[in-house]
């Protein structure tokens, strides 16, 4: 066997195990992406004819030349099974509909009508030079060439004749669409392959992703997703809405409306187009790749997913409408529009909880506010409201709704902005909230133009209007005095 033989069906192969290049069967019938009905202008006699339908499967090779190039698609055995593919692409994902329409149009030719049977002069109708010619190999040595020339008077069709034959007919449009589209139309545009995880956990969902890191040239920092591993413990009430959590540049739980495109995209991602095809240095650098704005990277329990972002492009007017791609594991250039691609313009409060803190108050053991002539401890103890008890600084409160109202301002905090510049002035309210797997711990620093900033954990993360640490100051005062919280400001 030749090393070219060995290579193409090695690349085959692996194109079978993922499920993406093999164009197999059933092949009569047409894809569901199919092109939409015809629409014709149908004159008074309509002569339409089947000229010839053989059986796709019958297909060895398919070789097409139009106004986009040339290529072919041959059929290979592996294994006793039928595939159809692409020689030079075959280790690349390729889109099995296309294929299987392609095929399907190349074994049936059905004209629309017949113009004439003597044709004068074939430049007069575009076949002396055809848009495209497509010669297709059958079993048994039988071969049909057919012509495609320019469009007819009649709307939605073209004029069509197989080579040597003197027969002029059109063909509508519509069953020729296909047939004029250029070689890189036979990858495939969903850019996400999941990969079957060979030991599977009945309990984790293969859509659940573990990590995802976006890296881009705009922002200081990475913005990092991670599950939320407080989401798999049953016995454990977490207030998390959704199953993840933001991780970097800080910490926040995500909001389930605004981050799902950021979670959620990977699985339904399909491309708008196919720019280029192992792209060197220099068409590397045309589209951005040598400088890009960034990445992002999925680690998925179905499989891992990566792609690179590059140049944006424009339209016929000049407005940007999308950006180049590259997915990690193939060497295409893809085109996106911008609104699939969410990791290229989010930011991190874009996607995130306002809420800083969101501890369930039966999973507290303890609760310190210190600073601004306070020194409140609060020790909490019970699993409902059944059992629930506090204590303040060392005596039994009675009033636990009282406290619960309490703690509940505190829950509000709010993440108004980002902040990151770090700081070592001291702060004028501290509150430490802990429990088991908890340690929380809020320091707000009276900043300019009445804001506040807020060291969360030890790392300068937010600002959030003075405002509310006023009020939260006023508070521990009315509640020191048994009245009622004031919960606005």
């Amino acid at each position: 066997m030749s090393s070219r033989t060995k290579g193409i069906i090695a690349g085959l192969a692996v194109l079978l195990v993922l499920g993406i290049a093999a164009a197999i069967v059933l092949i009569n019938k047409p894809p569901e992406d199919s092109a939409p009905a015809e629409t014709t202008a149908a004159p008074a006699e309509v002569t339409s004819r089947l000229v010839y339908d053989i059986d796709p499967t019958k297909i060895m090779s398919i070789l097409i030349t139009n106004e986009k190039g040339f290529y072919e698609i041959a059929r290979f055995d592996i294994e006793g099974q039928a595939v159809w593919s692409v020689e030079e692409y075959a280790s690349l994902p390729l889109d099995n509909n296309f294929i299987i329409s392609v095929m399907n149009s190349a074994a049936k030719f059905t004209a629309a009508r017949i113009v004439t049977d003597t044709p004068s002069d074939l430049s007069t109708y575009g076949l002396e030079s055809p848009r495209a010619e497509i010669v297709t190999l059958f079993e048994g040595g039988v071969i049909k060439d057919l012509l495609i020339g320019n469009p007819s008077p009649m709307a939605g069709e073209s004029y069509a004749m197989l080579k040597g034959e003197n027969t002029l007919y059109t063909v509508t449009d519509t069953a020729i669409a296909n047939l004029l589209e250029g070689k890189n139309s036979v990858i495939s545009k969903n850019v996400y392959t999941p990969v079957q995880n060979p030991n599977p956990d009945p309990d984790i969902p293969e859509t659940r992703i573990n990590k995802m890191t976006i890296d881009r040239t705009d922002l200081p920092y990475d913005i990092v997703i991670e599950y939320d591993k407080r989401k798999a413990d049953p016995e454990r009430i977490v207030s998390n809405q959704t199953d993840y959590i933001m991780t970097s540049p800080v910490r926040l739980d995500l909001d389930p409306a605004r981050s799902k495109a950021t979670t959620d995209t990977v699985y339904s991602l399909v491309a708008a187009g196919v720019t280029e095809v192992f792209p060197d240095e220099a068409k590397l650098a045309e589209y951005g790749f040598d400088n890009p704005l960034g990445s992002v990277s999925i680690d998925i329990v179905a499989g891992p997913f990566g792609m690179t972002f590059g140049d944006e492009y424009t339209d016929e007017t000049g407005k940007v409408v999308g950006r180049y791609g590259m997915v990690e594991g193939r060497d295409v250039i893809y085109t996106f529009t911008s609104d699939v691609l969410p990791w290229t313009t989010i930011k991190p409060l874009d996607i995130t909880s306002t809420i800083i803190t969101a501890n369930y108050i039966f999973d507290l053991s303890g609760v310190s506010i210190t600073g601004s002539g306070f020194d409140e401890q609060f020790t909490l103890s019970g699993t409902s409201d059944d059992d629930f008890k506090v204590t303040h600084n060392g005596e039994a409160v009675t009033d636990t709704q009282a406290f619960k109202t309490f703690y509940q301002y505190l829950l509000r905090t709010p993440a108004e902005e980002l902040y990151l510049e770090p700081t070592d002035a001291e702060p004028v309210l501290t509150v430490h909230i802990v429990g088991e797997d908890i340690d929380d711990k809020l320091e707000f620093i009276t900043a300019e133009d009445r804001r506040t900033i807020i060291r969360f954990n030890d790392v300068v993360s937010f600002k959030c209007k003075t405002t509310f640490v006023d009020r939260l100051i006023d508070n521990i005062g009315l509640y020191n005095e048994g009245k009622p919280i004031i919960t606005t400001w």
